[in-house]
């Protein structure tokens, strides 16, 4: 290789040494990746799709809760040799959870559950997400006379389905496992998705759990009082954050904030005597929040539906 001045390098050496491609992959569906004949290196972060939000409960003279927010998907991040991939690779987005309807009005009836995210994958192999993956976030519950829980969250292996985590996870979620759910704010992670957060009859939404680089779960649905008043929804969580809230307010949309995934979309507020409001929907692999119940004793009003879940991410680079 020739050099110049400073050992900098000169002519057509210097061309090939600064070419270098990043390639973002940020809606959900299936792509093909061509590797560039001079790339050395690749670096993927693979970030699975956010769960939609639970639909938040109809009451009539009823306490009724919101819908669970939905969970976060995880994030795995891999540098491999460009003389050990194929010349194509095949880039799977997972999509972003929908989220459950509300209840009908007049019905006083449960709200539906929000879908599980997808997950996402860089390259093919025998097993189930790719060559390599990070797993989708579940959805939270529908709302109910109870309290209902909110997503769990995805791993680098597994996705959650519904209030499930994928394996391995834990309440303190650390490394590549998913957050669990619980009856109560959502439990944070770290390269796993967060857990969305709860929801109980006649109160507050939960916080969605944040996540360190994952996807961060959505807040809880505001429940309704058998007085017919109406509770605040949940905050969504954050990113780059290891406590629970920080992401987006009730009932607002999240949006992409740190380097791999955007914040966890607020919960939907339960109505006073009106209907229940609709959650926010989520960002790049964060939950949707759940839905807000609807208090009316003239049960003429419907609960607000959960938030969809943001679709996944993958962001390819290569020198």
């Amino acid at each position: 290789m020739n050099r110049g001045a400073y050992g900098f390098p000169i002519g057509r050496a210097a061309v090939r040494e600064v070419q270098a491609v990043v390639q973002t992959y940020a809606a959900a569906g299936t792509y093909v990746f061509t590797l560039p004949s001079y790339c050395t290196e690749v670096t993927v972060s693979i970030l699975g799709a956010g769960g939609g939000g639970g639909g938040g409960a109809s009451s009539v003279s009823t306490a009724k809760g919101g819908g669970g927010g939905g969970a976060g998907g995880a994030v795995n991040v891999q540098t491999f040799r460009a003389r050990d991939l194929p010349s194509t690779i095949v880039v799977v987005v997972g999509a972003g959870g929908a989220g459950g309807g509300g209840g009908a009005a007049g019905a006083g009836a449960n709200g539906s559950n929000g879908s599980d995210g997808g997950s996402s994958s860089f390259g093919t192999l025998s097993g189930a997400i790719g060559l390599v993956g990070a797993g989708g976030g579940g959805g939270g519950k529908g709302g109910q006379a109870a309290t209902d829980y909110g997503g769990g969250g995805g791993s680098v292996v597994a996705s959650g389905v519904g209030s499930t985590g994928g394996e391995p996870g834990s309440l303190t979620a650390f490394g590549g496992q998913s957050a669990y759910s619980s009856l109560g704010n959502g439990a944070c992670s770290e390269y796993g998705g967060a857990a969305g957060g709860a929801s109980q009859s006649g109160l507050a939404g939960f916080t969605g759990g944040s996540s360190v680089y994952g996807g961060p779960g959505g807040g809880g649905g505001g429940g309704v009082s058998v007085g017919n008043v109406g509770a605040a929804g949940g905050a969504g969580g954050n990113t780059n954050a290891y406590t629970t809230g920080g992401g987006a307010a009730a009932g607002t949309n999240g949006y992409l904030a740190g380097p791999y995934a955007g914040i966890g979309a607020g919960g939907g507020a339960g109505g006073t005597a009106a209907a229940g409001a609709v959650g926010g929907s989520g960002a790049a692999g964060s939950g949707g929040g759940g839905g807000g119940a609807s208090s009316d004793a003239a049960s003429s009003a419907a609960g607000g539906a959960g938030g969809s879940g943001g679709d996944g991410r993958v962001v390819v680079f290569c020198k």
